[in-house]
């Protein structure tokens, strides 16, 4: 039981400094864009914040494998070169004795990465969908200033007429910034800024109005009449702010893609949608554990040479999990497989390390 939580709470202070060097850079693209967001957008410090806070969960499930794999890399390195691990054996113990704690580890790494996937992951994806379109929301409906055109959705630009007491606008241009063959000028009578709860974005609906394209000819116009017509907003430019990049499969609670996947007649296209959402949930956990089995062997090293390549094996380790992981989500989402498919990476990778620690434990007897 003495070595049991030596080995286990000598893993936890690499767990973290390895999941939150990760994780930081990772999120470094997304706080750029954060950053540029507060300064061009005129984004307010707590919405920056907010927003930051909705996505750490983003890269914390990604990295929490990556985090238990640098764990069992560095402690086990460092307790082989320290001839830790050959005194174990000295004194009788066996290699599975050894790998207890580690798989252990593995598998707290697998709740912690299932409570991420199954329930903090998702709920952080829908706050950071509903903040998105409230800032995309009150940026259309304060920021768009009769008679000024305005710059700030796209690669739009937009003027309105007058705007009403019920927040409909009247006299309504939009084009493009750039016009080029075949770029649409759009006007419209009225319009009005309108959420669209089902897929999660805010539109620019306009009403009575026409559409204007170049023909082949730059002399000839083609017009278009439409009754209505939705643009969907975004804050465009450098400092990018789209609803569209979320999916919204990716906000669903995970109870409700059970229930959506018994709604859906199994092998339609929205049943496999919804069961490679679930089933990427579910699987992902087990990465933790596989990468813990696999890493103890790679990271064993010769006290007396002082030399390994488990940091390098371990990079190719991990780098050929996600090339199994791609490949069994692109055959399963062709609809060649069933998505239960996607425990395939993470057994694969698990049984390599059983094998080894099989044979080392087996070598050294």
């Amino acid at each position: 039981m003495i070595l049991f939580r030596s080995i286990f709470l000598e893993m936890i202070g690499p767990f973290f400094l390895t999941l939150g060097v990760t994780s930081f850079t990772l999120m470094m693209g997304k706080i750029y864009n954060l950053i540029s967001l507060m300064v061009e957008r005129h984004l307010a410090f707590a919405e920056g914040a907010m927003m930051f806070a909705f996505l750490i969960p983003q890269s914390v499930t990604v990295m929490l494998p990556i985090g238990v794999l640098g764990a069992v890399l560095i402690t086990v390195i460092r307790q082989s070169v320290d001839s830790e691990v050959i005194a174990m054996r000295a004194a009788g113990e066996s290699l599975w004795r050894y790998a207890g704690p580690i798989l252990t580890f593995g598998l707290v790494g697998v709740g912690l990465t299932a409570a991420m996937t199954l329930a903090i992951q998702p709920a952080a994806n829908r706050l950071f969908l509903d903040l998105q379109i409230d800032i995309i929301r009150a940026h259309a409906e304060d920021g768009i200033v009769p008679g000024e055109l305005n710059f700030d959705f796209g690669d739009k630009v937009i003027r309105i007429g007058k705007r009403m007491p019920d927040k409909e606008v009247r006299s309504v241009f939009l084009a493009d910034r750039q016009l080029k063959p075949g770029s649409p000028v759009v006007v419209a009578d009225r319009g009005r800024i309108v959420v669209d709860e089902e897929r999660g974005r805010v539109v620019f609906r306009l009403q009575d109005g026409q559409m204007y394209t170049e023909g082949e000819d730059p002399a000839v116009f083609h017009t278009a009449t439409f009754g209505t017509l939705d643009y969907v907003l975004e804050l465009g430019g450098p400092a990018k702010l789209d609803t569209r990049e979320v999916e919204a499969r990716w906000t669903y609670p995970t109870r409700e893609l059970l229930a959506g996947m018994e709604a859906a007649a199994p092998g339609s296209l929205e049943w496999n949608r919804l069961a490679i959402e679930f089933y990427t949930r579910v699987t992902t956990p087990w990465a933790c554990l596989a990468f813990a089995a696999a890493a103890l062997p790679l990271a064993l090293v010769n006290p007396r040479l002082r030399r390994t390549g488990g940091i390098l094996r371990a990079i190719f380790l991990v780098l050929a999990y996600y090339v199994l992981w791609i490949g069994s989500r692109n055959v399963v989402m062709a609809g060649d497989a069933h998505p239960a498919m996607l425990a395939l990476p993470a057994v694969l990778i698990a049984l390599f390390g059983v094998f080894r620690i099989w044979r080392m434990n087996r070598n050294a007897a």
